[in-house]
């Protein structure tokens, strides 16, 4: 993969332009206004699905993400691929480019030098014989042996040095590709002895590294032990069995992702081939990232121990942070997928997969055992907890939903537990969670930016108040005979301030998701107005009051 193409895998174009421009969500896409020309109509697009930008208004521009940098800051392509290469964590490789790309070819070679070898040494020696009992005891066929290329590393110290060296690969090209240690001595030891031997496949299906299992478990050794940080191997980035699920991946648009290698193997035996596993390290961004070029939707089979439950709490806020909806499955007497397939068949695996439950359910499961829900301080404590992960959810309707869901689980009124919510996102979040234009990370140093933060929560209170309008118009002419001309002047001037930055639909949407209903619907419409009352003296507005109607 070559440096523009990872700069590209690492960054998603939303972010990176929205550090420019003020960006709202327009369907599956995002909008803002032009910076290369003057507009009040929004109409400057920005697709995450293609990471491409393109403005219908009159300057007619667009591109991708180098052209985006390269057109605002008038650079060259060199400057934007450095500019971003820095933000992505990329190390642009210079002038040494051909001799990494050679170096890379031959990491590659020696790696699938060393899957051969592992797969003879499976057949033909004594150790491969233990290996293949094993492959036999968990139910493993034949079939899925090949596909996945599984082999056997054997207990000599350089059984495999030996080999490589022999078929004209150097010392330092062996010990670069992780298959080997060199002693002080400079001997060479093999790293993988006496274990069976997983291929990790790259997306394009070349091998970048391996897995090794011990296969008689004892103290000393750990179970697992993987190839090392390599100039083609980065754990972080790599899924085990993603290139053997891409096809399925595709066609279903979800993804299974287990714990283990021969969780995977046995998965797609049992015909549930849209599954993968980490490679020995928690789920990442970057991972996520592989994914979201197939699927939306992730499907998570972690142990339901403590362990298990952190890592799934993790992924969740992931999930959240990459758009994917994230669900769950439930195991009985701590077995694992494998397990399943290889002891009930299937037809039983199959069957745990159709009853997957979303991951707030699951999450209700798990705090209604931790916390009492029959005491007024266990429903607040279950409750609060459930917020912090409610916080993560960007699609306000899928947010109003388990905050219904909560407060008739826990048996109390609806308003009372939207109002709860609403106090504890404003408890948690300086920044209005609208305000896509400066996220709290970017308030600053020395204060610098927090003026632009005030400025947006201001016109963000305008844009919801407007919204709340259009969607409960019985309380718009409440306000008005309350307030009269005052407040029809005011509103007129509210409303061309932030006419054509959201369509009516949006506005709407926007408004009936977080405040769904008019309880709610009608404190928020005052607590806007008395504050901008505040801001707006000069304007006439005044404090308003609509008692208990």
């Amino acid at each position: 993969m070559s440096d523009v193409e990872e700069v590209k895998r690492r960054l998603n174009i939303v972010d990176v332009i929205q550090d420019y421009v003020k960006l709202q969500k327009s369907g599956s896409n995002f909008r803002g206004r032009c910076p290369f020309h003057t507009e009040k109509t929004p109409s400057f697009f920005v697709s995450p699905e293609k990471q491409i930008w393109h403005c219908f208004g009159s300057c007619a521009k667009g591109g991708d993400i180098f052209s985006f940098l390269m057109e605002l800051e008038g650079i060259e392509f060199r400057q934007a691929l450095e500019i971003l290469a820095k933000r992505a964590g990329v190390k642009l490789e210079h002038f040494e480019r051909e001799l990494h790309r050679d170096e890379k070819l031959t990491l590659f070679d020696i790696n699938q030098a060393a899957t051969d070898f592992f797969q003879k040494a499976l057949e033909k020696t004594k150790g491969g014989e233990r290996a293949n009992d094993y492959y036999k005891k968990r139910g493993i066929h034949e079939e899925l042996k090949d596909i996945f290329k599984i082999g056997y590393a054997p207990s000599s110290w350089r059984a495999l040095s030996s080999f490589l060296i022999k078929n004209g690969f150097q010392k330092s090209e062996i010990v670069s590709s992780g298959l080997a240690i060199e002693n002080e001595g400079g001997q060479l030891y093999d790293r993988f002895r006496a274990r069976l031997m997983f291929p990790i496949f790259s997306p394009n299906g070349q091998i970048v590294g391996f897995s090794g299992r011990v296969l008689l478990e004892n103290e000393k050794e750990a179970k697992y032990i993987n190839t090392p940080q390599t100039i083609i191997y980065d754990k972080s980035k790599e899924l085990y069995g993603f290139y053997q699920a891409k096809t399925a991946l595709k066609e279903k648009g979800e993804a299974i992702i287990v714990e283990g290698n021969i969780d995977v193997i046995l998965s797609h035996q049992a015909g549930v081939t849209n599954t993968v596993a980490t490679c020995g390290t928690a789920l990442t961004g970057l991972h996520l990232s592989l994914l979201s070029r197939s699927i939306k939707k992730i499907i998570l089979s972690f142990d339901n121990d403590q362990a298990g439950q952190k890592a799934s709490f993790r992924a969740f806020q992931l999930a959240q942070q990459h758009n994917f909806t994230l669900y769950t499955l439930a195991f009985e007497g701590g077995k694992d997928p494998a397990d399943i397939v290889s002891q009930k068949g299937s037809h039983a695996w199959q069957e745990i997969i159709k009853n997957k439950v979303h991951f707030m359910e699951y999450l209700w499961n798990a705090l209604s055992k931790k916390y009492s829900i029959d005491s007024i301080e266990g429903k607040k404590e279950l409750s609060d907890e459930f917020f912090s992960f409610l916080l993560f959810i960007v699609n306000r309707i899928e947010q109003s939903h388990w905050i219904s869901e909560l407060a008739k689980r826990l048996r109390v009124r609806d308003e009372d537990m939207f109002e709860s919510f609403r106090k504890f996102e404003i408890d948690k979040n300086n920044v209005n969670r609208y305000d896509v234009s400066t996220k709290p990370s970017q308030v600053s140093k020395a204060g610098e930016g927090i003026v632009k933060v005030k400025r947006d929560r201001i016109f963000q209170d305008k844009e919801n108040f407007i919204a709340l309008f259009m969607a409960y118009p019985d309380l718009c002419k409440k306000i008005i005979e309350i307030s009269g001309a005052i407040a029809l002047e005011s509103i007129a001037h509210i409303k061309k301030e932030v006419d054509g930055y959201m369509t009516k639909d949006e506005l709407l949407l926007k408004a009936q998701s977080f405040w769904p209903s008019e309880y709610l619907a009608k404190k928020e419409l005052l607590r806007i107005f008395n504050d901008l009352s505040i801001g707006e003296k000069k304007r006439g507005l005044k404090t308003l009051s609509l008692g208990n109607t």
